[in-house]
């Protein structure tokens, strides 16, 4: 629905976007009218409206960013994502290799030792649930902050409405949820006990899940990236690393509560490059916070001039309530994405691959070992030859893709499943 009198035309470059609002002011002969004489709004009012409005291009909106720091941070930020892939596919690829002894010391039975794949399982849908709440709690904050937003998100806001900011959500999304993985490993190679690693390999399950849905949500909007393939390779080059070196240890009599321990380390170095690279820059706060000021205006400006009482009843006979924040769409994300006939084709195919997937690499060198008599101390590099193929094949896709017809892509897909 158009609103008269106001129009939003948004404008973007390579280096930053913006939104500018105009309110037309109609003439008025009476210029010392009553406000809501025959329900018009007075000059009084437009003054202050346009005022509220226009304020937001006082130094606000960065005009020509710096060129080479945009690119020095886009590199650090691609280079954190791809590591991050890479941490997440290192501790998928070796869940395989360190079973066969980690059933032995606890004493598991199949039934026992696969509740590992469920468990993590359960903590990665489970999270995706709550994605986007998440972020949009870790990513509040004032609207008269002048700069970069704290480090602390405000969960708990004392002040009137708060702002909400997608590049700070962001990061401290990939920030505490990298923590959460980083807690698996640790949980892992210390727990006495079997249901402490169950324990570890669910909060495992909840980290991967946040960090992998703000990655794929940040390069899929990133217009200077291109290629998700090689993201997603680098998962595969995780995983296929992960069996070697979990393989090596075994062979050299060490433990398999070593390997936890320096998939730790790779865990931690993820965070604090993550934490560094996807920090709110002030460029990024200041563009969030004009635009979330300028949502503020209008929707105030919207309300005044009575136009609001339209939206409200389409969204109560939509069965929705009424957006009551600025910072907020008048539905869900999620909401809008569960809508999809096609998001749940996409979901049902993902569910049957992912779960061959993982339950074909975690259980192949457990086969190996008792039905084909493999020699211990090599049988976790069938599990890397798994991985290697994965990756290679997400390359070889990303780069010859682009020379096939989308007909053709179809019936390639249909062969490899």
């Amino acid at each position: 629905m158009e609103t008269p009198g106001v129009s939003c035309p948004p404008s973007r470059d390579d280096h930053s976007f913006g939104t500018t609002i105009t309110i037309t002011t109609p003439p008025a002969e009476d210029h010392h009218s009553h406000p809501h004489q025959d329900g018009i709004l007075s000059p009084t009012f437009y003054s202050q409206a346009t005022t509220l409005v226009n304020s937001l291009s006082s130094p606000a909106l960065p005009q020509k960013s710096n060129t080479s720091t945009v690119i020095h941070r886009h590199y650090w930020r691609v280079t954190s994502a791809c590591l991050c892939f890479f941490a997440i596919g290192w501790g998928d690829g070796a869940t395989g290799v360190v079973m066969p002894q980690m059933s032995k010391h606890f004493q598991l039975g199949y039934s026992m030792g696969s509740m590992l794949f469920v468990i993590i399982s359960l903590g990665y849908a489970l999270m995706n649930l709550v994605v986007e709440p998440t972020a949009r709690i870790l990513g509040r904050f004032y609207f008269d902050a002048a700069h970069t937003s704290p480090f602390i998100p405000r969960i708990f806001p004392r002040k009137r409405i708060v702002a909400y900011s997608p590049s700070k959500g962001r990061c401290l999304s990939l920030f505490l949820f990298g923590l959460f993985h980083c807690a698996y490993f640790l949980f892992a190679a210390w727990s006495p006990r079997y249901y402490g690693v169950l324990i570890a390999f669910f909060i495992g399950g909840m980290g991967k899940s946040v960090q992998i849905a703000q990655i794929n949500g940040y390069w899929a909007n990133n217009l200077r990236v291109h290629g998700v393939w090689f993201l997603h390779a680098s998962y595969g080059f995780g995983a296929f690393a992960s069996p070697l070196l979990g393989q090596t240890l075994r062979a050299h009599g060490f433990r398999w509560r070593s390997f936890f321990w320096i998939s730790l380390s790779i865990a931690l170095c993820n965070v604090f490059l993550g934490l560094y690279a996807f920090k709110t820059t002030d460029e990024e706060f200041t563009i969030e916070r004009n635009l979330a000021l300028a949502s503020d205006a209008l929707s105030q400006t919207t309300k005044k001039l009575g136009m609001m009482k339209d939206l409200q009843e389409d969204d109560y006979e939509k069965g929705l309530k009424p957006n009551k924040s600025p910072s907020s769409g008048s539905k869900s994300v999620w909401r809008e994405v569960m809508c999809m006939p096609h998001f749940w084709t996409v979901a049902i195919f993902l569910l049957a691959y992912q779960g061959a997937e993982t339950v074909a690499q975690g259980f192949i060198v457990t086969f190996a070992l008792h039905e084909r008599d493999a020699n211990p101390n090599k049988v976790g590099y069938v599990a890397s030859g798994f991985w290697a193929g994965l990756a290679l094949g997400r390359i070889a896709w990303g780069v010859l893709s682009s020379s096939f017809s989308q007909r053709a892509k179809i019936y390639y897909m249909n062969i490899a499943l």
